[in-house]
């Protein structure tokens, strides 16, 4: 591993090096990854043993970005891209910064156009080596090599070092140190980067310092002059440049001269840098693999955990905050505090929790910092800060991923378990808290054996969305194998205190001590006072008496220290301490009193304050300074300092934090004004009208303009109202009409497509969703409140506006969601004319589009939505018996055998195979790459990708398998039989056979209500394959452990239940998650999504119920007459597959759709749904339609005739009605017929359809179209098998039927054969000599085939 400072002398030299690739370049043994980049110089007077002049530099920065692709690291002082195998600092330059580096001129005698200036080296070189030295030598043989290079203007060792004092050789002195970082070897590399130093042959070009590095690392000795083994692979030509589409960036607290150079080993800079350098290191060691394929692991890590969790926030922001507030001299109290104590140490028996709560304002958060940076210094810490004025940050699923995502750079075994999670399972990007929590922490994190503790901090419990299922589920952690501590922060309410009052046993609380907090509010009460110009007896006194009137309270302390450091006399510094009440709701008053007496004369001003206080504590999330000033508009002028205008007409009430964010100083201060009733008070409903009627306004005045008229600093406020109207209209009051009215509004005009659009954009369809599901819930309690309001003050046309847009946003995004990602203005006009005629979309598209439409879309026959998107008949006489579905394909099994694959997104057909016998049992790999059949005779292994038939094993005389599964990383198979036997093949073999596994199991003949256990009836193994369910007819449902064998339990029903103690099991599933309900439904299958969000029942008269699993409420019903074979879930759990008879069925309800939405948004409604059990269920009638298989067409368009695979014929008049832009069609004709095995293959009618012609099979008949007939032999018939029939072009009365080797024609009216005529094959000629491949592939053809024939009749 190589890391530098400065350019990056390996990629510019690609040309040059090129040449030494052969020598150079082969299998490393060790891991070395180059890290490069170009460093920046310094200003007159700085430290200069590693910089050029100013000018040189290309971009300065005052926040380098410490970028790791994965879980590679850099300490790079610069600006220049680096390679991959490194970490690197990306440093963006000011627009003051480029104007200051811009190069005034060039001295005539520079070479590389940089300004001249005088120049300190270092005096000793030994101290500075040029070449590859050692700066550590482990013990053990190194794991791997780091070598850190310089750039131009540096020297070896120097340049890592604070103050050119080698004492701080970060490097040399504390790496070493570090664990798993000093099992590597660590070296530096020095050159002669003194470009402009006079003296004999510098290095002074970048091919020569190639050159010179590659030769140092193959040729390179130690001091005994034995081979180092550095290795020859370096890195890859193309790995000198970042562009990774995932990188993780990292922010250090430095200049471009600092930002490889540390005060300490504590210092926050140096240990981010540790510790990504401490992930790669251990993952280089433990894997094994080389530099260039841990960084292709890296980049993949980053990409699959993105589609697993979705885009990772900056955790790190909140710690940031709080920390600078972090007064020296503070806080070390909690590191001496007997529970604390006992709660870090790692002996056994020390409690896994520990809960810290105060009272608002005692300084939690900034201690829950202050913890943090001291178990950062010395072990593993992960953390996370809710904030309750952050939607996003509201979220227990994000706290849950945040801390996914950094346990993962990390730790190399989560990683990799996590990579396999990915590619066998959905996103659970949008998973509830609970999934993730049972199929990461519990299902992967907990089961690892990890060599250091992780501490995992968790601030402002209260602030969460769900702050009881929170501490509830983190109880858990004491099961973990993992070593893993949980601190737990928070304010003290009711819900918090009870819920840790029935886990006191196991969760010890401490509640902060006042002492210790009055304390560290004087320490930082006298740093501030200090700087008073007064006597030090006042300031003293000053001191007392803010620590006594504090309480406790460091926000009093802070509040109260601004306006006691504004006063000028000490008769000011008086009279504000008399004043100053000692209570926070009094400090508040005080604080309102004085903004409404400042804005007494300025109307305007107090308007605009009131409007500030508005956004911060309504606001969806914090809105920045930018998007502020935007929403202000045009009712306020552009205001040229915003920052102190806030100050000025919000008091302290509101401040702008280090992001630019406009946040309220405290919870309790926007408590205060949301229930205040002065003047400055903010209604919680008026509020959210208010913001409502704003974004609206936004998105009808900008949406509309063209993207050529967009300014991107003019869409920041916008891009807030696209995602967050929905939140504002969720808490507007029904007693109110205007936000009814104003969301009616939006909708029936074009910036509902407009906003369609901007989703797409910006990758936010999931908020079609959320609005959905808000709008439905506005027009249930808008409804219910209407029940009681006189009805000709009833907005009923609005609410139907709204209630069918709600629906229409559900079936947008599950029907044209990929379409929409790809092309997003395909919402203006191809997307509305496939829509249903009655839905909103298309009554709007079609009203405001010209006659006649862009685009017009024929033979819809569903006026409504459609639940079902595809239907497919899989012919006549076939039988389903199975479906089951993978990640990425599904599978549909006949009773014959037949196993026909589709695309699990596109439904398209992949592949047929061929078992050749009936299927017992079926199941795909965790992977989706091998499919298991089990036959009466064999069982068959099949490659998916090729089709191939992998293995093939001979199952046991009259065994038949009623589950099948993959175990052991797909090497195995696993099958529990009728015999009483678990089975188990090895695949890793060359002729796996099947053996009797654990011949005990599911022997146990313990008698129950005098019965004793009989055969098996049903089975099912876990996810795992570690378990498995056994159902009996005549005995109670039992679950069995495999290895070891052993009895678990068996499954009774809980005593409340009337009857029997237990019943026959007819179906039996695993659920993802653990929970015991029982549910009154009828039923004959089970299925569950593969996140356990829902489960289906289907019965025997072809009903689909589909249930919350949470709640055990039903939410879909979908009726329909045809008999259930199987049901399953697609894997993204938004659609439902099933068969019935020969049709495999595609549904997608709206209850799945709607699941499917981001959980930053769920909290808003979750309450309200979870506490309605009785929600409205949605009720489907649908009808499974026979396939169509042949169509015939009048010329002129008048008459339809259509053909299905059931043998129904039926013809069809069409009146078109332009008028409505329509059509209707009135049946004429109907007959059904005995279809043959080749079934209805063409129709044909004549001019003025009277005469029907159908062929069946090899039957040709005819009827009279316009007679009524119900009897298929009152036509004339003729056979003619392997024939296509089309009208005679010339002739009306004529019919011409083309075989392979003839030509016929017949009379129309009785089918009277009248002429034949012999078809020969045709002759090729051409002048071009033909290949002998040609002419072997036109010999091999000796028949002439006429698939279908196109004429002008």
């Amino acid at each position: 591993m190589i890391l530098q400072s400065h350019w990056d002398p390996l990629k510019s030299a690609a040309t040059h090096e090129e040449k030494h690739q052969q020598a150079m370049y082969g299998e490393a043994p060790k891991a070395k990854i180059m890290n490069h980049g170009k460093d920046k110089s310094k200003s007159r007077g700085q430290d200069d043993d590693d910089e050029a002049s100013q000018a040189s530099s290309p971009s300065h920065t005052s926040s380098p970005l410490l970028s790791t692709p994965g879980s590679v690291t850099s300490t790079v002082p610069d600006g220049r891209r680096a390679s991959e195998a490194s970490t690197h600092i990306i440093q963006q330059p000011t627009p003051l910064e480029r104007l200051t580096s811009e190069p005034k001129g060039l001295a005539p005698s520079s070479r590389f156009g940089l300004s001249q200036r005088p120049r300190s080296r270092s005096a000793d070189r030994r101290n500075d080596p040029l070449g590859l030295s050692i700066l550590h030598e482990p013990k053990t043989p190194p794991s791997c090599d780091l070598i850190f290079v310089h750039g131009l203007g540096g020297t070896s060792r120097s340049t890592w070092a604070k103050g050119r004092d080698l004492d701080y050789c970060w490097p040399q002195k504390w790496l070493p140190l570090e664990p798993g970082i000093g099992e590597a070897r660590i070296l530096s590399f020095g050159y002669n980067a003194n470009f402009a130093a006079a003296g004999p042959a510098p290095i002074t070009g970048i091919a020569h310092f190639a050159s010179d590095l590659l030769y140092a690392m193959k040729y390179a000795k130690n001091e005994d002059l034995e081979e180092l083994e550095l290795g020859r692979i370096v890195v890859e030509k193309g790995s000198a440049t970042m562009g990774y589409p995932n990188e993780i960036s990292k922010s250090l607290n430095a200049d471009h001269h600092t930002v490889c150079k540390f005060d300490d080993s504590e210092s926050s800079d140096y240990i981010s840098v540790r510790n990504a350098l401490k992930t790669l290191v251990t993952e280089i060691s433990t894997t094994g693999v080389g530099p260039i394929k841990a960084l292709t692991h890296a980049q993949e890590w980053a990409e699959q955990m993105q589609y697993l969790l979705g885009p990772h926030e900056n955790h790190q922001d909140d710690f940031e905050f709080f920390r600078k507030r972090w007064t020296i001299g503070t806080c070390d109290w909690i590191l001496s505090h007997v529970s604390f104590r006992e709660w870090a140490t790692d002996e056994d028996g020390s409690p896994t929790m520990l809960w810290l709560h105060a009272l608002p304002g005692s300084g939690k958060s900034i201690l829950s910092s202050f913890i943090i940076k001291h178990l950062l210094g010395q072990s593993f810490c992960v953390y996370y800060f809710f904030r309750f004025g952050d939607q996003s940050k509201r979220s227990l699923s994000n706290c849950l991923k945040s801390a996914v995502y950094q346990i993962a750079e990390m730790i190399p075994n989560f990683r990799l378990a996590l990579m396999d999670i990915s590619s066998t399972s959905k996103t659970m990007e949008k998973a509830d808290p609970k999934t993730i929590w049972d199929k990461i922490f519990v299902g992967v994190l907990f089961k690892l054996r990890l060599p250091t503790t992780i501490y995992w901090i968790i601030d402002g419990v209260d602030e969460s969305d769900h702050p009881q299922l929170l501490v509830e589920m983190m109880q858990g952690v004491a099961n973990s194998a993992a070593s893993i501590k949980i601190l737990l922060v928070s304010r003290q309410n009711d819900d918090l205190i009870s819920t840790f009052d029935r886990l006191s046993v196991v969760v010890p609380s401490v509640f902060l001590p006042f002492e210790d907090i009055k304390r560290d509010i004087r320490t930082c009460v006298e740093k501030e006072v200090q700087f008073m110009r007064a006597p030090q007896d006042f300031k003293s006194m000053v001191i007392e008496r803010l620590v006594a009137f504090a309480n406790g309270n460091f926000l009093w302390a802070s509040l109260a220290l601004v306006e006691v450091m504004r006063c000028n006399t000490r008769e000011d510094l008086d009279q504000t301490l008399e004043a100053i009440p000692s209570g926070m709701e009094q400090l508040y008053r005080r604080m309102e009193s004085n903004v409404i007496s400042k804005t007494k004369d300025r109307m305007q001003d107090r308007k605009l304050g009131h409007t500030i206080l508005t956004w911060a504590t309504c606001s969806r999330r914090p809105l920045t300074l930018g998007e502020l000033t935007q929403a202000l508009q045009p009712e306020f002028s552009v205001i040229l300092d915003l920052q102190f205008t806030i100050s000025r007409v919000c008091g302290q009430f509101v401040i702008v934090d280090a992001s630019d964010r406009l946040v309220m100083v405290h919870q309790t201060a926007r408590d205060h004004i949301m229930t205040t009733d002065s003047v400055l008070a903010v209604s919680a409903t008026e509020g959210h009208e208010k913001l409502l009627t704003k974004c609206l306004s936004v998105l009808e005045r900008q949406l509309h303009l063209r993207s050529s008229d967009r300014h991107s600093e003019d869409q920041e406020f916008v891009r807030y109202a696209v995602t967050s109207w929905a939140y504002h209209f969720n808490l507007t009051s029904v007693e109110n009409e205007e936000p009814l009215l104003q969301l009616a509004k939006f909708l029936d005009g074009n910036a509902v497509f407009a906003w369609i659009v901007s989703l797409a954009q910006l990758s936010q369809l999931n908020v079609l969703v959320y609005s959905s599901k808000i709008m439905t819930l506005y027009v249930r309690r808008k409804r219910s409140r209407y029940g009681s309001t006189n009805p000709l003050l009833r907005r009923l046309q609005e609410l139907d506006m709204v209630e069918s847009w709600a629906a229409d946003f559900l079936k947008i995004l599950g029907k044209f969601g990929s379409a929409l990602t790809a092309n997003p203005f395909t919402t203006y006009q191809q997307i509305p004319p496939s829509c249903p005629r009655t839905s909103m979309i298309y009554r709007l598209f079609e009203r405001q589009s010209p006659s006649p439409p862009p685009l017009q879309v024929g033979g819809l026959t569903q006026d409504v939505w459609d639940d079902s998107p595809v239907k497919i008949s899989l012919g006549r006489n076939t039988q389903t018996v199975f479906v089951v579905c993978s990640v990425s394909q599904f599978a549909v099994v006949t009773g014959t055998g037949e196993i026909q694959l589709y695309d699990a997104i596109t439904f398209e057909p992949r592949r047929n195979l061929s078992h050749k016998e009936r299927i017992c049992a079926i199941g795909f790999s965790s992977c989706s790459n091998l499919l298991a059949t089990y036959g009466f005779r064999t069982t068959k292994v099949w490659s998916v990708k090729t089709g191939h038939i992998l293995h093939q094993i001979r199952n046991p005389l009259g065994s038949r398998a009623f589950t099948i599964t993959f175990a052991a990383e797909n090497t195995k198979l696993v099958i529990g039989s009728n015999d009483r036997l678990m089975r188990i093949a090895k695949l890793a073999t060359t002729n796996p056979d099947w053996s009797a596994l654990h011949a005990g199991l599911l022997k146990e003949d313990t008698t129950i209500d005098g019965r004793v256990h009989n055969v098996p009836w049903r089975m099912a193994f876990n996810s795992g394959a570690s378990c498995v369910a056994v159902a009996y007819r005549g005995s109670p449902l039992s679950v069995w452990r495999l290895d070891p064998p052993e009895l678990i339990r068996r499954c009774m029903r809980r005593q409340d239940y009337a009857g029997n103690a237990w019943t026959v099991v007819d179906q039996v599933i695993w659920h993802p998650q653990s929970d015991e309900q029982e549910l009154q439904a009828y039923g004959s299958i089970l299925a569950s999504s593969p996140e356990g969000k829902f489960f289906a029942i289907g019965d025997s008269k072809g009903t689909i119920k589909l249930y919350n699993f949470q709640h055990f409420v039903l939410i879909y019903q979908l009726s329909c007459e045809n008999l259930i074979n199987d049901i399953c879930f697609s894997p993204d759990s938004k659609r439902l597959y099933d068969i019935r008879g020969q049709f495999y069925n595609i549904w997608e309800p709206n209850a799945l759709i709607r699941a499917d939405e981001s959980v930053e948004y769920e909290s808003d409604i979750v309450s309200e749904v979870a506490s309605n059990r009785t929600a409205v269920v949605f009720e489907v009638v649908a009808e499974v339609r026979d396939q169509l298989t042949a169509i015939g067409v009048q010329f002129s368009g008048r008459h339809q005739a259509l053909g299905n695979e059931s043998g129904t014929v039926i013809v069809k008049r069409v009146h078109i009605d332009t008028s409505r832009r329509g059509s209707t069609a009135t049946p004429i004709f109907e007959i059904k017929l005995h279809v043959s095995p080749e079934g209805i293959k063409q129709i044909l009618l004549d001019k003025e359809a009277d005469k029907l012609l159908v062929k069946n099979g090899p039957t040709v008949t005819v009827w009279p179209s316009k007679q009524n007939t119900s009897c298929e032999d009152d036509g004339i018939s003729v056979i003619s098998p392997d024939t296509t029939w089309i009208k005679h072009p010339r002739d009306s009365e004529l019919l011409l039927a083309f075989s392979p080797s003839h030509a016929r024609i017949y009379r129309r009216g009785d089918l009277s054969e009248i002429s034949v005529l012999e078809m020969q094959e045709p002759c090729f000629r051409t002048n071009t000599p033909t290949s002998p491949r040609t002419r072997q592939s036109r010999n091999t053809d000796q028949s002439v085939k006429i698939g279908s024939i196109s004429t002008n009749a």
